[in-house]
């Protein structure tokens, strides 16, 4: 048996060289590494565990922002709002939200977008995306 105090789980583990440029056009985000899904540039599918986790969940992005300014947030079964999001600007240092227990059923995939303002090009290297119990 589990105890889900100490319970975290790698969502995604990067390597540096793997670079994406995301850049903003009127109403949707580019990403050209080929990875992207309706308006968002990066699209993280959730582990099934995840969803059973009945205490509050902190999930941490650490990932080096070069330039521009990049938003991670989880977003909402019904695809059009976020539960929780947090800008990441360059130099930033890992970046982390939580997202209420009650709120955890309604989770469908994390995100990541270009929250550069104008036509700015936002470049990032994620390194890691871990989801731990609180």
């Amino acid at each position: 048996m589990t105890n889900e105090k100490f319970w975290k789980i790698p969502l995604w583990l990067g390597v540096h060289q793997h670079i994406n440029r995301i850049v903003r056009e009127p109403d949707k985000n580019i990403c050209t590494s080929s990875k992207v899904q309706g308006s968002y540039s990066l699209v993280y599918k959730i582990p099934g565990p995840i969803k059973a986790c009945r205490s509050d969940l902190t999930v941490t992005f650490d990932a080096d922002v070069l330039s521009g300014v990049i938003g991670f947030g989880a977003i909402q079964s019904d695809g059009s709002s976020f539960l929780a999001e947090t800008a990441c600007e360059a130099g930033a240092q890992p970046a982390a939200f939580t997202i209420q227990a009650d709120d955890i059923a309604k989770l469908a995939n994390l995100v990541i977008r270009n929250l550069a303002s104008g036509d700015s090009q936002s470049e990032f290297v994620v390194r890691s995306i871990t989801a731990e119990a609180a």
